[in-house]
């Protein structure tokens, strides 16, 4: 009867170390070589470890949502751009004299390594001689 006693206080501890952030195997082991009551004391005269688990999950959880906004961001960003260019050029379409000139390049001013095609409008790579979304050429030929 003293065994189960004994086990059962052990088992005890073991939740009381859990519930303070520590390992409730090792203190249930602990407290069943040595002594379930010096077990307990020790827990309870270590600090408790779960507020600070919980700091650092938050602390993680935050990072993660830092960089899904950094992402969302840039991907708004991104639609933005393109949604000025499409505005821009249905305001050209009104009045052509604002086009450039066919194969003159309209460079983005946020990007330096795309250009806008001037048939579709659609972002594309400079030095690309046609467009890839609608296959115009994009630059004049040298006479």
């Amino acid at each position: 009867m003293s065994a189960i006693i004994y086990l059962a206080f052990c088992v005890l501890v073991a939740l009381f170390a859990s519930r303070r952030g520590r390992s409730p195997i090792l203190w249930g082991l602990f407290s069943l070589l040595l002594s379930p009551l010096l077990a307990a004391i020790s827990i309870a005269i270590m600090k408790d470890l779960t507020a600070a688990q919980q700091m650092e999950r938050n602390s993680l959880e935050t990072d993660r949502l830092k960089e899904r906004v950094a992402v969302s961001e840039a991907e708004i960003r991104s639609r933005m751009d393109h949604m000025e260019h499409r505005i821009d050029r249905i305001a050209y379409q009104k009045d052509p004299s604002c086009l450039p000139e066919k194969g003159e390049r309209m460079v983005s001013a946020k990007n330096e390594n795309t250009e806008y095609c001037h048939e579709c409008g659609e972002k594309t790579p400079i030095g690309a001689e046609f467009c890839p979304h609608c296959g115009a050429k994009l630059h004049k030929e040298a006479d």
